[in-house]
């Protein structure tokens, strides 16, 4: 899998039922950052990570998000972005967690 195939770098459109459904799910993550197009772009985005199709990212799913983004990160990069990112503590990153490391990478990104 590489980034040119992802929704999250493409900006491709979403039909609006899924768009209206994935914006439900993140009703919980309040940023004006992001449009409900681009919301549900990123759903698209997480579920392609979210490999085993349990609704969350594991820290092995992590590591392979953060070299596809191309992030620069030591060994213990992805421990450190679990505990930043992971909210509720349960080891996983649930898409309203994802939301919030996606701002993230999208502020830190040169223009």
């Amino acid at each position: 899998m590489d980034k040119k195939n992802l929704p999250f770098y493409l900006g491709t459109s979403v039909d609006r039922e899924k768009k209206k459904n994935v914006v439900k799910i993140a009703e919980g993550y309040q940023s004006s950052n992001f449009s409900e197009e681009q919301i549900a772009s990123f759903k698209e985005s997480f579920d392609a990570f979210d490999r085993n199709g349990d609704g969350s990212i594991s820290a092995s799913e992590l590591r392979l998000l953060l070299r596809i983004v191309g992030a620069k990160f030591r060994g213990s990069a992805v421990g450190d972005t679990m505990a930043e990112f992971d909210t509720n503590h349960d080891q996983h990153i649930d898409f309203n967690e994802f939301l919030m490391l996606v701002d993230k990478l999208t502020k830190n990104k040169t223009p």
